[in-house]
Protein backbone atom coordinates (compact mmCIF):
# COMPACT_ATOMS: atom_id res chain seq x y z
CA UNK A 1 0.00 0.00 0.00
CA UNK A 2 1.17 3.60 -0.13
CA UNK A 3 1.00 3.96 3.32
CA UNK A 4 4.01 1.90 3.55
CA UNK A 5 5.68 2.56 0.68
CA UNK A 6 5.76 6.63 1.76
CA UNK A 7 9.03 7.26 3.10
CA UNK A 8 10.81 4.22 1.57
CA UNK A 9 14.11 4.70 -0.03
CA UNK A 10 15.11 4.04 -3.41
CA UNK A 11 18.02 3.71 -5.62
CA UNK A 12 16.72 5.67 -9.07
CA UNK A 13 18.45 5.89 -12.63
CA UNK A 14 17.96 7.69 -15.29
CA UNK A 15 19.49 7.52 -18.49
CA UNK A 16 22.50 9.60 -18.96
CA UNK A 17 23.14 10.11 -14.98
CA UNK A 18 24.51 7.56 -12.45
CA UNK A 19 22.07 5.32 -9.65
CA UNK A 20 20.84 8.28 -7.18
CA UNK A 21 19.33 7.43 -3.43
CA UNK A 22 15.87 9.01 -3.16
CA UNK A 23 12.88 8.84 -0.87
CA UNK A 24 9.21 8.35 -1.85
CA UNK A 25 7.10 11.24 -0.97
CA UNK A 26 3.66 12.01 -0.61
CA UNK A 27 2.22 12.05 -4.46
CA UNK A 28 0.70 15.39 -5.89
CA UNK A 29 -1.88 16.16 -9.05
CA UNK A 30 0.88 16.08 -11.75
CA UNK A 31 2.06 12.45 -10.52
CA UNK A 32 1.06 9.90 -13.30
CA UNK A 33 -0.99 6.82 -12.89
CA UNK A 34 1.41 3.83 -11.92
CA UNK A 35 4.39 6.34 -10.88
CA UNK A 36 5.68 7.16 -7.33
CA UNK A 37 7.19 10.95 -6.25
CA UNK A 38 10.47 10.95 -5.47
CA UNK A 39 12.98 13.56 -3.77
CA UNK A 40 16.44 13.05 -4.84
CA UNK A 41 18.72 13.53 -1.98
CA UNK A 42 21.51 15.99 -1.92
CA UNK A 43 19.90 18.08 -4.24
CA UNK A 44 15.96 18.15 -3.20
CA UNK A 45 14.53 18.00 -6.73
CA UNK A 46 11.66 15.71 -7.37
CA UNK A 47 10.38 12.90 -10.18
CA UNK A 48 8.33 10.20 -10.52
CA UNK A 49 9.59 6.52 -10.65
CA UNK A 50 7.86 3.26 -11.71
CA UNK A 51 8.83 0.87 -8.77
CA UNK A 52 8.72 -2.06 -11.18
CA UNK A 53 11.45 -1.38 -13.42
CA UNK A 54 14.58 -2.93 -12.03
CA UNK A 55 16.49 -1.13 -14.24
CA UNK A 56 15.97 2.14 -13.11
CA UNK A 57 14.80 1.67 -9.62
CA UNK A 58 15.83 -0.86 -7.10
CA UNK A 59 15.02 -1.04 -3.10
CA UNK A 60 18.15 1.05 -1.04
CA UNK A 61 20.30 -1.04 0.96
CA UNK A 62 19.97 -3.72 -1.54
CA UNK A 63 22.65 -5.24 -4.17
CA UNK A 64 24.13 -1.23 -3.86
CA UNK A 65 27.70 -1.80 -3.10
CA UNK A 66 28.62 -1.00 -6.64
CA UNK A 67 26.03 2.15 -6.57
CA UNK A 68 27.57 3.44 -3.68
CA UNK A 69 31.17 3.51 -5.69
CA UNK A 70 31.78 7.52 -6.74
CA UNK A 71 34.16 9.87 -6.80
CA UNK A 72 31.25 12.22 -7.21
CA UNK A 73 30.94 14.39 -4.22
CA UNK A 74 27.46 15.23 -4.63
CA UNK A 75 26.60 11.87 -5.08
CA UNK A 76 28.66 11.09 -1.92
CA UNK A 77 26.63 13.54 -0.10
CA UNK A 78 23.39 12.46 -1.42
CA UNK A 79 24.59 8.78 -0.11
CA UNK A 80 25.18 10.13 3.10
CA UNK A 81 22.22 12.02 3.78
CA UNK A 82 19.82 8.60 2.04
CA UNK A 83 21.94 6.74 4.84
CA UNK A 84 20.97 8.99 7.53
CA UNK A 85 17.37 9.01 6.34
CA UNK A 86 17.93 4.83 6.27
CA UNK A 87 18.90 5.26 10.06
CA UNK A 88 16.26 7.38 11.21
CA UNK A 89 13.27 5.34 9.28
CA UNK A 90 14.75 2.27 11.50
CA UNK A 91 14.96 3.93 14.54
CA UNK A 92 11.39 5.06 14.21
CA UNK A 93 10.18 1.45 13.30
CA UNK A 94 12.09 -0.16 16.21
CA UNK A 95 10.51 2.52 18.25
CA UNK A 96 6.62 1.77 16.76
CA UNK A 97 7.96 -1.96 17.50
CA UNK A 98 8.43 -1.89 21.04
CA UNK A 99 5.76 0.27 21.84
CA UNK A 100 4.07 -2.45 20.21
CA UNK A 101 5.46 -4.95 21.99
CA UNK A 102 5.05 -2.83 25.48
CA UNK A 103 0.96 -2.45 24.46
CA UNK A 104 0.61 -6.33 23.41
CA UNK A 105 2.61 -6.80 27.31
CA UNK A 106 0.44 -4.24 28.95
CA UNK A 107 -2.73 -5.91 27.60
CA UNK A 108 -1.92 -9.33 28.60
CA UNK A 109 -0.67 -8.34 32.09
CA UNK A 110 -3.87 -6.66 32.52
CA UNK A 111 -5.65 -9.47 31.16
CA UNK A 112 -3.80 -11.67 33.35
CA UNK A 113 -4.73 -9.41 36.43
CA UNK A 114 -8.45 -9.92 35.42
CA UNK A 115 -8.64 -13.72 34.96
CA UNK A 116 -6.63 -13.53 38.66
CA UNK A 117 -9.51 -11.06 40.29
CA UNK A 118 -12.46 -12.93 38.64
CA UNK A 119 -11.20 -16.29 40.42
CA UNK A 120 -10.58 -14.91 43.58
CA UNK A 121 -14.38 -13.42 43.68
CA UNK A 122 -14.98 -16.99 42.55
CA UNK A 123 -13.01 -18.37 45.17
CA UNK A 124 -14.80 -16.21 47.96
CA UNK A 125 -18.29 -16.64 46.37
CA UNK A 126 -17.65 -20.55 46.92
CA UNK A 127 -16.53 -19.99 50.39
CA UNK A 128 -19.48 -17.78 51.45
CA UNK A 129 -21.76 -20.65 49.58
CA UNK A 130 -19.86 -23.42 51.52
CA UNK A 131 -19.85 -21.38 55.01
CA UNK A 132 -23.92 -20.80 54.37
CA UNK A 133 -24.30 -24.41 53.87
CA UNK A 134 -22.25 -25.14 56.95
CA UNK A 135 -24.18 -22.77 59.58
CA UNK A 136 -27.58 -23.71 57.94
CA UNK A 137 -26.90 -27.18 58.77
Amino acid sequence: SFCTLLMSLYWVKYEGFPWWPTQVVEADEETPEGYVKVQYFGTGDGGYVQLDDPSTVCPYGHDDAEKRQTDDPAIAAAIAEADAAAAQIQAAEEERRRRKEEKVKRRAEKEAAAQREKAKRAEEKAKRAKAKRDTGR
